[in-house]
This record gives structure tokens, sequence and C-alpha cells, in this order.
């Protein structure tokens, strides 16, 4: 089987933000296709149970929807070995526990399996399985949480563990649609018909056919690895902010909604904004990380804590939300000074503040004790552009802003971004957006 494609698939699964495991041969990190759920919830908890049944029912050809006593909806998919790895058909064999604590063999055979026995007893298989999920059909409320844990005779001290876990877990919009989408993924990248299993009745069976006799462990910890994985993608998301990553961070930002976190107040707008006044500190601070200046950030911050504060519906709020981090990673690729020495960085923070006033270089040589020659050549190196040069692109950066938002006429927008001369300015414009300051606002008219 081709591992690229494989690669591929497991990164397309989980670009939707939901895992997607590539079972090892020996079936040793089936734990993961539960988030280690069972693994943590007991101490003598063996996934042999959940191997045989993919052995038994995931076959070539099918995406097999597994629905099972956690309420955790997952899909299997199962690829044959390919003609150059294969080592022909293996035998129906007797099922025995993995060494990771699992039962003793019970002489059952698995009805036509797939699977063999190595030297060590370990069960291993040729072909290769991919476990998509865990996902929810819909969020669980106290209720849905409550049934499960009566359901699989679950204690009450551990409610607020599996409220952790569940509120992890990706709902998606619509479960048909992911399945298509499944569908039409493995297709493409396998070249095989696919259709969709969903084996009778199995939402009442268990993949553990003796939980009468398993031991809880007395502090599974779910609650503190959902809020230590919480915080770890969130600084994963900040210095993705920092860097002015964007699609990382968008990426990142998607994980992160997985986690519902508990409102704290009944009244949702409110909450939501709450939630967004919170993003918006933590994208501040972020980008104060990537060496921005805080007059910009304090500017662009402001301005989103007036719209979060104004805004009364959640369009209106979706809206900021989807443009915040979009904005904060522009201010670090417009504004941050990070690799930059102290000395171009103080030339290019009083350029951008007094962008308007008479300025060359040799008023910045004069401004920073250094000759003209030094400062030229230091700022060229670390900018790839000259001091004049980036004199003019903040000066027509602003003056692209006047000619968007304002009807001044050309020439005070010339002279309010420090040209006196409104045909040099014109040329300048010219030069670096291609077209005169007049045709350019008669463009953004017409558009």
């Amino acid at each position: 089987m081709n591992k690229e494609n494989l690669n591929l698939f497991q990164q397309i699964v989980q670009a939707h933000n939901i895992t997607c495991t590539i079972v090892e041969k020996d079936f040793s990190n089936l734990y993961k296709t539960d988030l280690e759920l069972r693994y943590k919830l007991y101490s003598d908890y063996d996934y042999s149970d959940f191997r045989d049944y993919l052995l038994r029912n995931c076959k070539p050809g099918h995406i097999l929807k597994i629905y099972d006593e956690f309420s955790l909806i997952s899909y299997a998919l199962c690829l044959p070995p390919s003609s150059e790895t294969s080592s022909g058909p293996t035998s129906a064999v007797p099922s025995t526990g993995s060494e990771t604590g699992g039962p003793e063999d019970t002489g059952e055979p698995v009805t036509e399996s797939d699977g063999s026995i190595s030297d060590m007893g370990i069960v291993t298989t040729d072909n290769t399985y991919l476990v998509a999920g865990p996902v929810l059909k819909e969020p669980c409320t106290l209720a849905d949480i409550q049934k499960i844990m009566f359901k699989n005779k679950l204690p009450d001290m551990l409610y607020k563990d599996l409220s952790a876990f569940y509120a992890k877990l990706p709902v998606p919009p619509n479960t048909k649609t992911l399945e298509a989408t499944l569908l039409v993924i493995a297709e493409n990248l396998f070249s095989e018909k696919y259709d969709l299993q969903e084996p009778l009745g199995f939402s009442s069976i268990t993949f553990d056919s003796s939980s009468a006799f398993r031991r809880l462990n007395q502090d599974p910890s779910l609650a503190i690895s959902s809020i230590e994985e919480r915080y770890e993608l969130e600084n994963q998301f900040l210095d993705m902010i920092s860097t002015g990553n964007y699609n990382a961070a968008a990426r990142l930002y998607a994980k992160l909604n997985n986690y519902r976190i508990t409102p704290r107040n009944p009244n949702s707008i409110l909450n939501r904004k709450n939630l967004l006044i919170i993003l918006n500190t933590l994208c501040r601070k972020a980008v104060e990380r990537g060496n921005v200046h805080p007059v910009y950030i304090d500017e662009l911050s402001t301005r989103l804590a007036i719209q979060i504060n104004e805004a009364e519906t959640d369009t209106e709020l979706d809206q900021i939300e989807g443009e915040m981090i979009h904005k904060y990673c522009l201010l670090v690729r417009n504004h941050s000074m990070k690799n930059y020495s102290q000395l171009t960085q103080r030339c290019i923070t009083y350029i951008d503040f007094h962008y308007a006033e008479p300025l060359s270089l040799s008023f910045f040589a004069d401004m920073c004790h250094v000759t003209k020659s030094y400062l030229s050549t230091l700022f060229k190196k670390e900018t790839d552009t000259n001091i004049t040069d980036y004199i003019h692109s903040v000066r027509i950066r602003h003056a692209l802003v006047l000619l968007n938002s304002t009807a001044l006429p050309i020439h005070a927008i010339a002279a309010s971004c420090g040209y006196s001369d409104i045909n040099y300015f014109i040329k300048i414009f010219k030069r670096l957006n291609g077209n005169s300051p007049k045709q350019y606002r008669s463009q953004m008219t017409k558009t």
C-alpha cells in the first residue's frame, strides 16, 4: 500500500479536526482509537476485543461505522496488502490476548480473520487498518453523560472526567456529509469502490465481553489530560499568531473550538462576547511577543474590543471571530521587528509614526549618531530595502487608506503623507502601485 496515500488520507481527516489512526500491524496502538478512554478508565483494560471485531467485520471495500457503548462514533477502513508486499493469504487462527495485560486465550476462533499469530503469541495482520474518530453525533448534555455512566456502571465521581473528555470530542456539522467525504477520499486515494457498513445491533454490543470484571482506575485523569491538551493547543496557536502564520493559526483555532467550554453566562450572546474578549487579549499578547510596536497592537485590539461590545447577533460575532486571527497575523507580518537590530528598529518605529515629516538617510544617521554608509548598509541587510524606499512604502500605504476611506483631494492626501510636491507624489504612487492616485480611486469607486 502506498504510504504517501495513507498519510494523505490521515492528514485530510485530521484537517477536519478528527483523529485518524493508522493501526500498527500488531494492533499495539489501538488505545489511540478511542483517545485512550478505556485505557485510562480501567486499570486492566485490553483492546483485544476491538481488535477481533476489526478482524471479523472490517473488510476491504467497506468503511465500517462503529457506534459503541460510550456513544462514540468511529469509522474503520481496511486496506489489503499490495501485491508487492503481500506474502500470500493468512489462515484464520485463534485469538489471544495482547502482551499488554490482555485476557487469557479462550481457544475460540476468530472467524474469517485475516490475522495471524507471531512466534511471540501476538496477533498481527498483513492488512492495513485506519480508524477515523471518535466523533459525536451531537454534543453530550448532562443527561447524556449520566446515561452513559449508568449504562457502563461508572461511579458518580467520574462525572467531571467524562465531561472533560466529551467536551473535547469533535461534533461534525453533518455525519452524512462526513461519511460521504470519507468514501470519496478513500475511493480516490486507494482506487477502489467503497460503501458504508453498519453492523445491525452493534450499539448494544460492547468491545469488551468481560465488562463486569474491569477494574476502575482510582484517578483516570481524563479531566487533567483534556485541560493539558487544550493549554498545549492554545500555546501552539499563540506561537503561530506571534509569527504571523495565519494558515497554521486558523487550523489550531479550529481544533481549540472542539473543546466546548462550559458556558459561564446563561446569555449565549454575552457568553460568546466574553470568550471573544479573552481571545482578543490572548492574540494581543502573542503579537507583542512577535515584536510589534504596542501602538499598533493597542489600535487593533481597541477596535476589535469596540466591535465585540457593539455586536448584537451571532452572525456579527462570527464575522469578528473570523477576522480577528487574520488581522493579528497581518499585523505581525506587516510590523514585526523581531529580527532587526535596535538601530533598525529605532528607524522603522520613527518612520512609522512620523512619516509625514521631512525624512532622509542623513536625518536618521544624525539621530542615531552613526555614519550614513553604516546605517544604509545595516538597514539594507536587515530589511532588504533602503531607508528611502521604506519611507515611500509607509507613506503610500497611508495614502491608500485615505484614498479608500475619505473624499480628500489628491493634493491634500499627498501633503498629509509627507509630499509637498504633488507631481512627485503621483510619480512615487504610480511606481509602487502601477497606476495614479486618481485611477486607483476611480477603480475603488467602481468596485
